[in-house]
């Protein structure tokens, strides 16, 4: 389970880079500091609260340990209104919605976002459907939160796709390797 937290880091006097800088936190079960993590904070309350106070936006991981996500919403949860904004991210699945039938006025109509409240999870994901709920019954005054719940996640073997999802989300044009001519 991982729970890593950005916030934005002040550049410093003369750099030219027009890149915004972050500093990343976060708090990990066992092993090694992943390179890009700054710091490493312990997984106490008291802890995490304070790493959640610094930081601007935090992502929290729903689909590694459902527990440690619990923790760190209760930490979240004892905080009064808060003076800076921040936003709390959830990371899901779509497999909270695998079950959720399509209007029986227009059958082929696709589900929207504003149907969440429609969501019928798979029934290995129920526990799931019900942390998403947590993560958006959290928010306050001061706190935005959101749920993203990607199609398909990625994990410890991600390098291989970097290159690509960094292309993506920097909106630079990209050419993609094709065999044949691409008129399948």
């Amino acid at each position: 389970s991982k729970k890593f937290m950005k916030v934005d880091v002040p550049k410093a006097e003369g750099d030219e880079e027009d890149e915004e800088k972050v500093e990343v936190i976060g708090t990990l079960p066992s092993g090694s500091k992943p390179r890009w993590v700054s710091r490493v904070v312990e997984s106490t309350p008291e802890s995490m609260r304070q790493a959640f106070m610094e930081c601007n936006m935090t992502v929290l991981d729903c689909l590694g340990s459902m527990q440690s996500a619990e923790e760190l919403l209760g930490a979240i949860s004892t905080i009064g209104d808060l003076e800076d904004e921040k936003v709390l991210i959830g990371l899901s699945s779509v497999m909270t919605w695998t079950r959720t039938t399509p209007d029986g006025d227009e059958p082929d109509k696709p589900l929207t976002e504003d149907e969440y409240k429609r969501r019928r999870p798979h029934s290995n994901f129920k526990d799931l459907l019900a942390l998403e709920k947590l993560v958006t019954k959290t928010k306050k005054a001061g706190l935005r939160t959101h749920v993203v719940a990607a199609g398909l996640t990625y994990g410890a073997e991600e390098d291989l796709f970097h290159p690509l999802f960094k292309s993506a989300w920097s909106c630079e044009p990209l050419s993609l390797l094709t065999c044949s001519d691409g008129s399948n």
